[in-house]
């Protein structure tokens, strides 16, 4: 797909700078993509499937653990901006059903170490 491509390219060109953001749609459109931003150390959001209109491309990027964060599209202005701000482009905390609620400090250091190493110890078990 060729959102897939453009992510990838973004990310190998930008990596932790890099954004990539999945909202209503069909298909697996842009999984691939946030998958290479996600291992390249950029940041990845999908809006929640429950309040989209159409949620096969996020419910698909979930599936792959291409997503740091599944939340509403009216979170997604402060998580980004947060993110922008932030110089190492450390972990950010989300305070929604879909992150647990509250700071998951487990998920900082791993946000960290994977900024600071580009070792991703996400799928490990907690």
């Amino acid at each position: 797909m060729s959102i897939d491509r453009f992510f990838q390219s973004l990310a190998e060109d930008r990596r932790e700078r890099c954004i990539g953001v999945i909202l209503s749609g069909t298909g697996t459109d842009g999984t691939q993509g946030l998958r290479a931003i996600k291992d390249l150390g950029g940041m990845t959001i999908a809006q929640s499937p429950d309040s989209a209109e159409y949620d096969g491309m996020a419910r698909s990027a979930i599936s792959m653990s291409a997503v740091d964060f599944v939340v509403p599209i009216k979170d997604m202005p402060r998580i980004l901006n947060e993110y922008a701000r932030r110089p190492d482009r450390s972990a950010i905390s989300v305070d929604s059903d879909e992150q647990g609620g509250g700071t998951d400090y487990l998920n900082k250091i791993i946000a960290h170490l994977r900024a600071r190493s580009r070792y991703d110890l996400r799928c490990y078990k907690k």
